[in-house]
C-alpha cells in the first residue's frame, strides 16, 4: 500500500523504526517558542531532548528555518515578561479610574463628600503594592531570555543546512504558484493575503531574495533534499497548525496532511512524519530513552498549550468575508436600528439613482448611500450587542467573555458591511444562547420543585 501511505499511515513497528533511524528537524516556531515558556523546567526538558539528538548526529536545521529564526527571535525574547508587565499596567488602571469617578461624581453632585469613599481608592493602592511584589516574583521565575538565546545558538551551531541558490529559489517559487493554485501543501494557507503573508512580501539576506509566502515550501524542499542526499527518513517537529500542514476534523488535528507524506515517500523513497511539541516530547520519552517523569512531560504539554492559546489570541485574524458568505443585510433588519424615516429616505434615493444612465456610477452612489445607512445604524447595533453580552454574563461569565472578545475583534474590521454583518451574526448567536440558558435554568427550577 505504498501508493496510499499518506492515508494508511504506519504500523507500530514502522513507527519504532522511524524513531530509531530518522533525523529530527525542528521548525522555526519550535525555536522561537523557547522564549515563551513560563516554566524553566519545561524549557530545559525540551532542550535536553534536542541536545541529546544533536550529540548523536540526529538533529538538523534547514537553512530556511535558521534564517527565519534569526529574523524573528528578538521580537519573541521578552514576550512573557511583557505579558506580566501588561497585566500590571491594566490592573493599576483601576485606582486611576476610581479617582476619576470620585471626582466626576463630586463635580456633578457637590453635596456628596467623596472623602468618605476614599478608603476604596486607598484599598486599591494597597492592592497595587501587593501586585507589584507578586509580578516581580513571577517575572524572576521566568526562564532567562539571554540564557535561552545562548543555548539555542549553541544548539544549532554546526547543524544548519546549506542555502539554496537564487536560481533554485526562483524555480521553487515558480512551482509554488501552480501548487498553491491547486491547494497542494505546504504553504498554500499563506497565499491568502488577507489572513496570511502578502504575496509581495519579500525577504532579502546574504545576496538572496525570496517571497515570504513561499517560506514553508522552501523548508519542505530542503527536507526532501536532505532525505534524498542522506537516504534517511525524517521526523519534523512544528507548531504550525494550519491546514496546509495537517489534516483536521474541525479544529482538531487528525494527522499530518496525507499529500505531504505521500509526496515525501514518492520523492525520497523514505518515510516521513510530523509532531507538535507535546506529542514529540511524549514519544521522545518513550523511544529515545530520555527518562522524563510524567510530571515533566505534562509540564511541557501545559506550557505548550498555553503558548498556543496565547498565539491564537494575538494573531487571530478576522477574514474578509466573500460575497457568497456574507449574505444580505436587509433593510428590514436595519430598520430595527435606524428610524423608519431613514429607511424611507434611502429607498427614495435609490429609486432616483436607478435612473442614472451610467450603471457603474449608479453602483458607486448606491453603495455610498447604503454605507451611510450602515454607519448610522452601527452605534445602536453595537449597543444591542453589549446589552446581550451583559445579559449573558448572568448565565455564563466565561462564555460572555468569549463573546466580548469576538465583539472587540470585529471592532477592528475596516470593511463597514463586513463589520455590521458579523455583529448581526453575534446578536443572533447571543439571543439563541440566552434563550437556551433561560430554558435550562427554568427546567432546573422545576426539577427542584
Amino acid at each position: 500500500m505504498q501508493d496510499f501511505r499518506g492515508f494508511t499511515g504506519y504500523s507500530d513497528s514502522e513507527i519504532q523504526s522511524l524513531w530509531e533511524n530518522a533525523i529530527f528537524v525542528v521548525d522555526t516556531n519550535i525555536l522561537t517558542n523557547f522564549y515563551k515558556y513560563t516554566n524553566k523546567d519545561s524549557y530545559k526538558n525540551l532542550l535536553q531532548i534536542l541536545k541529546k539528538l544533536k550529540e548523536t548526529n540526529k538533529l538538523w536545521i534547514p537553512h530556511q528555518v535558521a534564517i527565519e529564526y534569526f529574523f524573528n527571535y528578538e521580537k519573541n525574547m521578552y514576550k512573557q515578561k511583557e505579558g506580566y508587565e501588561h497585566l500590571g499596567k491594566e490592573l493599576r488602571k483601576f485606582k486611576e479610574e476610581v479617582r476619576k469617578s470620585l471626582q466626576t461624581v463630586k463635580n456633578a453632585h457637590n453635596y456628596i463628600n467623596i472623602e468618605d469613599y476614599e478608603y476604596y481608592e486607598k484599598g486599591l493602592e494597597s492592592f497595587n503594592e501587593r501586585l507589584d511584589v507578586q509580578l516581580k516574583e513571577q517575572i524572576v521565575q521566568l526562564p532567562d531570555s539571554q540564557i535561552i538565546k545562548e543555548d539555542l545558538l549553541s544548539l544549532i551551531d554546526g547543524i544548519i543546512g546549506e542555502p539554496y541558490s537564487q536560481q533554485e529559489i526562483d524555480t521553487i517559487e515558480k512551482q509554488g504558484e501552480e501548487r498553491y493554485k491547486h491547494k497542494i501543501p505546504p504553504g498554500f494557507s499563506d497565499a491568502d493575503s488577507n489572513g496570511g503573508k502578502g504575496i509581495q512580501d519579500v525577504r532579502n539576506y546574504g545576496g538572496l531574495r525570496y517571497h515570504l509566502v513561499y517560506g514553508d515550501l522552501l523548508v519542505w524542499n530542503q527536507l526532501i533534499d536532505k532525505a534524498k542526499d542522506d537516504s534517511i527518513p525524517i521526523i519534523f517537529m512544528t507548531e504550525d497548525r494550519k491546514p496546509d500542514w495537517w489534516e483536521k476534523e474541525g479544529n482538531r488535528i487528525k494527522r499530518p496532511h496525507p499529500q505531504l507524506i505521500q509526496e515525501f515517500v514518492n520523492e525520497t523513497q523514505q518515510n516521513f512524519y510530523m509532531y507538535g511539541t507535546d506529542r514529540f516530547v511524549e514519544l521522545a520519552n518513550k523511544y529515545l530513552d530520555i527518562n522524563l517523569t510524567p510530571e515533566q512531560v505534562r509540564s511541557v504539554s501545559e506550557d505548550v498549550e498555553s503558548i498556543r492559546k496565547e498565539e491564537e489570541t494575538e494573531t487571530r485574524k478576522v477574514p474578509q468575508l466573500k460575497s457568497e458568505d456574507q449574505g444580505i443585510i436587509t433593510l428590514e433588519r436595519l430598520a430595527e436600528y435606524v428610524g423608519e424615516s431613514e429607511i424611507d429616505d434611502y429607498e427614495i434615493s435609490i429609486s432616483i439613482l436607478k435612473k442614472h444612465r451610467d450603471y457603474e456610477i449608479y453602483k458607486k452612489l448606491q453603495k455610498s448611500q447604503f454605507d451611510q445607512l450602515l454607519y448610522n445604524a452601527l452605534p445602536n447595533i453595537k449597543f444591542h450587542c453589549h446589552t446581550l453580552i451583559e445579559e449573558m454574563e448572568e448565565y455564563e461569565s466565561d462564555l460572555a467573555q468569549a463573546f466580548l472578545n469576538d465583539y472587540n475583534y470585529y471592532e477592528k474590521i475596516d470593511d463597514l458591511e463586513g463589520k455590521v454583518h458579523r455583529y448581526f451574526k453575534l446578536i443572533d448567536i447571543l439571543q439563541a444562547e440566552i434563550i437556551w440558558w433561560k430554558n435550562f435554568n427554568l427546567l432546573n427550577r422545576r426539577n427542584d420543585l
